[in-house]
């Protein structure tokens, strides 16, 4: 595994897409088990990316999971996703943001 996103909710979903199409070996985590379901049967919560491309994702080595073991892999780095819609705090200038912590 080469890159972890976690969270793959509107601003993690898009960046799996482009991290698998530069190539890399990518997995995604999540705590929404619906989420993880209907990603691994090849189906999209996010407008952005359609049902077909998850499933050239999955066929490409995209590895959506609830297994946080699936850090253990990731040599290069992990990047958050969240949205300010579900994470409390003050307001922030933008509604999503990511951040990436060095492996």
């Amino acid at each position: 595994m080469d890159l972890v996103v976690i969270g793959l909710g509107y601003v993690g979903l898009p960046l799996v897409r482009e991290a698998c199409q530069a190539g890399l070996r990518v997995g995604g985590l999540d705590r929404d088990a619906r989420v993880v379901a209907g990603l691994k049967a090849g189906l999209s919560h996010v407008d952005d990316v359609s049902d077909t491309e998850v499933e050239e994702l999955l066929a490409g080595g995209f590895v959506p999971t609830r297994d946080e073991a699936i850090l253990e892999g990731a040599p290069q780095g992990r990047w958050w996703c969240w949205s300010r819609r579900r994470t409390p705090g003050p307001p922030k200038k933008s509604s999503a943001r990511s951040w990436r912590h060095p492996a």
